[in-house]
């Protein structure tokens, strides 16, 4: 295990901290899933918001590389497994549906792992992915000032995407790309950050802090 990975396990080991933003972009993403489906969560942690994604009958696994985290997900109802994202324990075309929330920027080998989802997904299968956009308004503005975009602040954080460079990944591993949303734009102020979501329509995807992404197996 490299010292990137013993340094997330430390930090997730048991649990891992949801930000209210988080919960939004989730119940956005959670339209893409469907009814009655196998779903894999990838970095389900301790399966607080794996459990949103049972909604319209689905069947929800899990995957996290903390054991008691897992162990918390088991409770919660998901049928969860320790295992990283590049070397999944399920068989080929088990899935309907691979959602991967705020887990790809912590892989080290986006290739492996897009393949990897590609693997377990039935054909024409459905993945979910939602990131942050190292382009979005927000972090030109603090790139300009010299400052670091808080997609960098994370130190568990190992891999930054725009649209144009996790839509090629996902190309490049198989995948169609279906649509592409972005959530809220951020305004950076001294010593904080305040998002506005209600006017996303006014907003290119580009400029926004989020970004879901649906694409299908092909």
């Amino acid at each position: 295990m490299n010292e990137i990975l013993k340094q997330q396990l430390n930090s997730y080991s048991e649990s891992c901290t949801i930000y209210p933003e988080h919960i939004e972009e989730i119940k956005r993403a959670i339209k893409y899933t469907g009814i009655g489906n196998k779903i894999l969560d990838v970095g389900c942690s301790d399966g607080q918001m794996s459990v949103l994604l049972k909604e319209g009958a689905n069947k929800v696994y899990g995957v996290d590389i903390a054991e008691k985290a897992v162990e918390a997900a088991n409770n919660r109802g998901i049928i969860a497994k320790v295992a990283e994202a590049n070397n999944l324990p399920f068989e080929n075309g088990f899935f309907d549906v691979v959602f991967c929330s705020h887990a790809i920027e912590h892989i080290f080998d986006t290739r492996a792992t897009l393949n990897e989802f590609n693997r377990v997904l039935k054909p024409n299968g459905t993945l979910i992915i939602l990131t942050e956009n190292l382009n979005s308004f927000k972090e030109r503005i603090l790139f300009l000032f010299g400052k670091i975009p808080t997609a960098m602040q994370d130190p568990n954080h190992v891999k930054f995407f725009n649209p144009k460079s996790i839509m090629q990944a996902m190309n490049e591993a198989g995948f169609a790309i279906r649509h592409i949303e972005g959530s809220r734009v951020g305004f950076p102020v001294p010593k904080h950050c305040f998002f506005i979501r209600d006017f996303d329509f006014l907003f290119p995807n580009w400029m926004k802090d989020m970004m879901i992404v649906v694409a299908m197996k092909v």
